[in-house]
């Protein structure tokens, strides 16, 4: 649930050696940060290649084959429904307050849009499934109360390491492949990352920057594209991995902005995808996603500190 103006999520910070350009948001990080990244992805490779072998090993049985399922009534007139609500706050927020701040495109105005239309998103979801999803919210959001829980700790803890450890390495793969094929590029600033870099921002813009992209855009983001599309595209294509693969790639394209980043965000979507289908709830997705903005934020924070 956003757009290319007002994006919060997600957030991806690079792990290139040398400036991209001098406006980027994609430059080199301090020798610490930049060590606990590559521990971070030593860890994510080594996770993905013993689960490999280990599901060689084994029966080599699909590991979506047990997944709870989640009897509905999505259609399209749902999604249609969620992303009107979506759109219609957008446009009423922008109006009220060009309203009442006049021709306003500080990153106040951003953050009343943005975070509001997102807040009006989930909502609309929310809505949706309270009539179409068996049982209504409780669970949609945490899954049937009957249903084996599939998730643990360790599991959100495992989908972390492998999210924050591959997608900056996805990341720094596309931006040196743009950097090849078109030299000139210039990549464009997350307006986030663009504003907590600014050093005159009052505490409160600072705060609700944070708590926009870690939690606002996580919550709203995984009830549209997991919760809703997602379930949808599994009632429309009969196939939980299609139905991932989809969501993944739409997921991504929403993030149009930047498109350098498009295939770490379908890495990414896909391991929220699974997380969703595995365990039938909403919360581990969400947790992943929070927590993996946090981090961007967190290595934001740090890399502008003076050493």
């Amino acid at each position: 649930m956003i757009s290319g103006m007002t994006s919060w999520a997600p957030l991806i910070l690079s792990q290139a050696a040398e400036p991209i350009a001098a406006d980027s948001s994609i430059t080199p990080m301090p020798w610490a940060l930049l060590a606990i990244d590559q521990v971070i992805g030593g860890l994510a490779v080594t996770i993905v290649v013993m689960a490999g072998l280990w599901w060689l090993a084994r029966d080599r049985r699909d590991p979506l084959g047990r997944a709870p399922l989640r009897p509905n009534r999505f259609r399209e007139d749902a999604l249609a429904l969620t992303v009107l609500l979506y759109l219609m706050a957008f446009l009423v927020i922008s109006g009220a307050v060009k309203l009442l701040a006049g021709d306003a495109k500080g990153i106040l105005a951003s953050l009343l849009v943005g975070s509001g239309a997102q807040i009006a998103g989930a909502a609309a979801c929310l809505v949706v499934a309270a009539s179409r999803f068996d049982g209504g919210i409780r669970p949609f959001c945490f899954g049937a109360a009957g249903a084996k829980k599939h998730f643990t700790t360790a599991f959100i803890v495992v989908l972390v390491i492998i999210a924050a450890g591959l997608c900056p390495v996805v990341l720094d793969l596309t931006v040196n492949a743009v950097r090849h094929f078109a030299p000139d590029h210039v990549f464009e600033t997350h307006p986030t990352i663009e504003a907590l870099q600014d050093k005159t921002q009052p505490i409160g813009i600072i705060v609700a920057l944070w708590v926009g992209a870690a939690v606002i855009a996580p919550i709203a983001e995984e009830l549209f594209f997991r919760g809703l599309l997602q379930t949808f595209l599994v009632n429309v294509l009969g196939r939980r991995w299609a139905a991932i693969g989809v969501a993944s790639v739409l997921f991504a394209l929403a993030h149009w902005a930047y498109p350098h980043q498009l295939p770490a965000l379908v890495l990414l979507a896909v391991l929220l995808g699974y997380a969703y289908e595995r365990t039938g709830s909403l919360m581990p997705p969400i947790v992943i996603h929070a927590i993996f903005n946090l981090k961007t934020l967190i290595w934001n924070a740090l890399d502008g500190l003076p050493v």
